[in-house]
């Protein structure tokens, strides 16, 4: 069996932390999801946010990673999965 390696992609990625870091991020704290979603896990609903993906609207807490890929598709990960996923490029 050959072993392959994953070909290099690059996205843009800038962290967030509050409303306004980024221009995909909307407040859903109205959102009857969200608001279950903060109260399950005892979070505030207005520090939250929501990234409209290609999958729906995923969650964004302070300190996610939002990835843009070239085709302008944005994702969220943690802190940990974006170190352990990403390394700055040259």
């Amino acid at each position: 069996m050959a072993i392959y390696r994953r070909k290099p992609v690059l996205v843009e990625a800038s962290q967030w932390f509050s409303h306004g870091d980024h221009r995909a991020v909307r407040r859903h704290a109205n959102s009857g999801a969200l608001r279950s979603y903060a109260a399950e896990n005892g979070l505030e609903p207005e520090r939250l946010g929501g990234l409209e993906t290609s999958e729906g609207i995923q969650i964004i807490h302070p300190g996610d990673w939002i990835v843009t890929d070239s085709e302008g598709e944005h994702d969220a990960l943690t802190p940990g999965e974006f170190v352990a996923a990403y390394e700055p490029a040259d």
